[in-house]
């Protein structure tokens, strides 16, 4: 069994570790500092341990490992896609529109890609399921981890603003927004529930 065990997560580990090491985010802006997908998912895994301890420190409960773990698988799928640009799936109208409802069905094909390397239905449907919690959007524990890529993008933009790169002001105010409203709505339904 340890022979088959290594095997197994070493060629799913391998191949997706691999991967999101070597992909780029952001492949249609110009940065100063390039982000690798493995980078971006390791920024936002310690992110939203900070935030899922704040938030449960100041009355918004939540599962600070369930986080974790969805914090980790949250863009497994740019393994096999890569990562697909924020503007093309926001920024054209009915053509980004027919994409990101096309994304959807691609992400869910390219997780269940990656996840066959583990040749192990149990283990592959319980990462899945973390997969499609994440993607609803329903948990507090979901809400988190966007709050955290988010967060990430901040920073990020923040980062290369602070060198000189001009060019992402617009996202940096997007995303801030965005982040700003999600955090609003977690924070209020968790005082609402009490």
């Amino acid at each position: 069994m340890v022979d088959q065990l290594n095997k197994n997560v070493n060629r799913y580990l391998s191949y997706v570790i691999g991967r999101l090491s070597s992909i780029t985010r952001y492949s249609t802006r110009k940065f100063i500092i390039r982000q690798t997908v493995m980078e971006h998912i390791g920024d936002v895994a310690f992110i939203s341990m900070v935030l899922s301890e704040y938030l449960n420190n100041h009355g918004v409960r939540n599962d600070s490992g369930r986080v974790i773990k969805l914090a980790l698988i949250h863009d497994v799928p740019e393994a096999i896609s890569g990562d697909l640009p924020h503007d093309s799936k926001y920024d054209y109208g009915e053509v980004s529109r027919g994409l990101r409802e096309q994304l959807e069905g691609l992400e869910k094909i390219t997780m269940n890609y990656a996840l066959a390397k583990l040749n192990d239905k149990k283990t592959s449907s319980k990462i899945y399921s973390l997969f499609e919690e994440y993607n609803a959007r329903k948990t507090i524990e979901s809400k988190i981890v966007k709050l955290a890529d988010l967060y990430d993008v901040i920073l990020y933009t923040q980062q290369e603003m602070s060198m000189g790169n001009k060019s992402l002001h617009n996202e940096y105010k997007n995303t801030k927004r965005e982040f700003d409203s999600l955090m609003k709505s977690v924070c209020s339904k968790s005082r609402a529930a009490k």
